[in-house]
Order: C-alpha cells, then structure tokens, then sequence
C-alpha cells in the first residue's frame, strides 16, 4: 500500500506541477488556439481524477492504521 501511495503522489504531483505550467503558459499568450486548450483542459481533468484516487487512497490507508 505504501508503493502505491507514493506512486500515486509522485504522478499526482507532476501533473499539478505540469497543469500549472500550462495554465500559465495559456495566460501568456496573447491568442490561444482551441485545439490547445483542448489539451490542456484534458491535462487539468487528469489531475483532478488522480488528486481524487491519491485522496481516496491515502483516506483507505489511514483508515486501515487506526482500525
């Protein structure tokens, strides 16, 4: 379970990191192609579905340790 927990936190957090850089990267462009904020808004939908399992996950663990 910890394997997983630390996979899931390592992935989550490059995605955070990475929906970051391209929100701003989108903020600094003058005119923003629709294809590109297609991609960038599958991006963001990603991280939100892995914040969601690594909460999921990480609540299921401690659970667990305090039953």
């Amino acid at each position: 379970m910890k394997v997983a927990i630390l996979i899931l936190d390592v992935i989550t957090g490059l995605l955070i990191f990475s929906t970051l850089i391209c929100g701003l990267w989108i903020k600094a462009q003058p005119e923003v192609d629709p294809s590109s904020i297609s991609f960038h808004l599958g991006i963001a939908l990603l991280t939100t579905g892995f914040v969601i399992v690594s909460l999921a996950v990480s609540t299921v663990a401690v659970l667990r340790l305090a039953a």
